[in-house]
């Protein structure tokens, strides 16, 4: 297995940065776009645990607003063309000091196809989407390098 394709970092990277703006603006609709749409998808929040997609669109639409953050220490390691993890550190204005920390895990699967496309000849538009989160002032992301 590979690790750390330059192409495939390029990918993630640009979708955890639309993730990134989507918190910063309080976007779900794209929030929500983001998390694949499956049973298996979880998020731990730092007040919730929500299993499945419907549970976790329903928190981001009625109980959330986004908050600017500043992240560090931001670092995205991809295992194949398929998955990848990233995990970052966050300062925000409500947190008084504290640092938030967050972790994501991507994969990539054939019948989203929206956001990335598979590098390489055949060139198929492929959908890269957060399939596990862990939480907000604990885990959480996805990204290349420092905020």
């Amino acid at each position: 297995m590979q690790i750390n394709l330059p192409d495939v970092v390029v990918e993630v990277t640009a979708a955890y940065n639309r993730y990134n703006s989507a918190i910063d603006m309080g976007d779900a609709a794209t929030l929500n776009e983001l998390f694949r749409n499956a049973p298996e998808t979880l998020r731990y929040g730092p007040a919730e645990n929500l299993y499945g997609w419907q549970a976790i669109s329903t928190f981001r639409s009625t109980k959330w607003s986004g908050a600017k953050r500043r992240l560090y220490e931001t670092i995205v390691t991809t295992y194949g063309r398929d998955f990848a993890v990233a995990s970052t550190l966050f300062e925000r204005p409500d947190l008084n000091g504290r640092v938030g920390r967050q972790m994501q895990t991507w994969g990539r699967f054939p019948e989203d196809r929206r956001a990335l496309r598979r590098p390489g000849p055949d060139s198929n538009p492929i959908h890269t989407r957060a399939i596990l989160r862990a939480p907000q002032v604990r885990h959480r992301e996805v990204d290349q390098g420092r905020a």
